[in-house]
């Protein structure tokens, strides 16, 4: 009878064992695939710093507009990466017959530098095409 408990015992010890192993690989795995952590603003904290608001009550009245306009911020911020990362792809897709096999090497490296420098923008692959949007302009002369 006590073997077969010490059994018991041993085969739960071991899948626990086996479940925590498998969940610290697991949560690594899923930490490896989330997007980069944004930095804090820091734009309301200047705005207070600018204004200095008289009181809890001017503060809090002011609080909506500031946060509202740092989401706005924040969100053309991430719409013009975006949009930079797309014409960089575009134009390397409008060069690509002309060049040679080493220049656009160097062209490919340039844009995944610059998608690696504006970390926070969607990576739209080399499609040219940004979410939401049917695709890019057909080629033709540079407008200015």
């Amino acid at each position: 009878m006590e073997s077969g408990r010490l059994t018991a015992v041993a085969a739960l010890a071991a899948t626990l064992a086996l479940g925590i192993v498998l969940g610290a690989i697991g949560a690594g795995a899923l930490r490896r695939h989330e997007p980069p952590r944004r930095e804090p603003s820091d734009f309301p904290q200047r705005i207070w710093d600018i204004v200095q608001p008289r009181n809890a009550a001017q503060r809090a009245q002011l609080e909506p507009i500031v946060l509202a306009t740092d989401a706005r911020n924040r969100a053309t911020v991430d719409s013009t990466r975006t949009l930079l990362l797309v014409n960089l792809e575009e134009m390397a897709q409008s060069l690509d017959t002309l060049l040679d096999q080493d220049q656009r090497v160097r062209l490919r490296d340039f844009v995944v530098e610059m998608r690696r420098m504006l970390p926070g923008a969607p990576v739209p692959g080399l499609t040219g095409r940004p979410p939401g949007r049917g695709g890019p302009p057909p080629p033709g002369p540079i407008r200015p």
